[in-house]
């Protein structure tokens, strides 16, 4: 990627929807957050409305400068680069901006503000992104090892098709699990998780684990069970598919979940089926704090 955009707004009018996209989402030679802010702002200005929120998904906000990341009511710094290229940004785009930047979770690619809603309730937690997948790339096994190491609240995002429909899984996980170590039962110390379910519809699946049941990671697989592995709630498993390349496969026990969800997926299955997205988010330690770096796929 060129510098066209780093010194001077020259060259900007000359960037297509698919350039800016490729900003956005780069990892490894990465403007800074501010600099993409900017970006999106004068593009999104001279080319176009549409897509802004559609780009300002993909900026983490958790890491402006600390005299400007308080952007619960959209920050001074914000506003004000808003006002110098808007004269008035329309009040549902300032108001989705907000929830991006309140909370990461609305920034997801995978969840819809309904999912976000239901997973989060009345909790006030303050999400941050850690690590989003892209198409063609390899299960980031070893970005998960770290990420369930750290003893921090994270929520596992995960995307399927069965065939006919795209599901959304998302696993809200609170302790310390390292991989290869004797399988972790919720309810002990401070270990617990939450499993949500979604096709973006009414009902959504939203379960609680209990005690007794069990958490257990392994170099490349995931499994959620109750009491016994006979008893499997969720399962992640990595398959080796060529020389360099991986693929991933989940399975979910649906009838976990209520009967109004059951009732409105008879019939359903998801069973080995590929996980064709993920993302992980983390929850901050104090509001829009990024302590670690942005993670970068390698």
């Amino acid at each position: 990627m060129d510098g066209v955009i780093k010194t001077n707004d020259e060259g900007i009018d000359a960037l297509t929807e698919e350039d800016i996209m490729e900003w956005v989402s780069e990892e490894e030679d990465r403007l800074s957050e501010i600099q993409l802010f900017r970006l999106v702002l004068i593009w999104c200005k001279r080319c176009g409305i549409a897509q802004f929120l559609h780009f300002t998904k993909y900026i983490n906000f958790s890491r402006f400068p600390p005299q400007e990341r308080s952007i619960a009511d959209i920050d001074e710094y914000i506003t004000s680069n808003i006002n110098k290229h808007f004269e008035e940004l329309p009040k549902e785009y300032t108001d989705e901006l907000k929830k991006q930047i309140d909370n990461a979770l609305y920034q997801s690619e995978l969840l819809h503000s309904e999912d976000v809603e239901m997973i989060t309730g009345k909790e006030s937690f303050r999400w941050m992104p850690y690590y989003r997948m892209y198409p063609g790339e390899n299960f980031p096994w070893h970005i998960l090892h770290e990420v369930m190491a750290e003893d921090a609240r994270k929520l596992l995002v995960f995307k399927v098709f069965d065939g006919r429909q795209y599901w959304t899984l998302a696993c809200t996980i609170a302790g310390i699990y390292n991989y290869d170590q004797d399988p972790i039962v919720i309810g002990s110390g401070n270990y617990e998780a939450s499993i949500f379910m979604s096709r973006h519809s009414d009902p959504r699946g939203m379960v609680k684990l209990a005690r007794e049941y069990v958490i257990e990671l392994l170099s490349q697989r995931l499994d959620i069970y109750f009491k016994k592995k006979g008893n499997t709630f969720i399962s992640l498993i990595g398959l080796k598919a060529g020389k360099d390349e991986q693929e991933t496969i989940l399975s979910v026990a649906l009838d976990r979940f209520d009967r109004s969800f059951m009732q409105s997926n008879v019939g359903s299955r998801i069973r080995k089926q590929y996980v064709v997205a993920f993302e992980i988010f983390k929850l901050s330690p104090q509001p829009h704090v990024d302590y670690k770096p942005y993670h970068q796929a390698e």
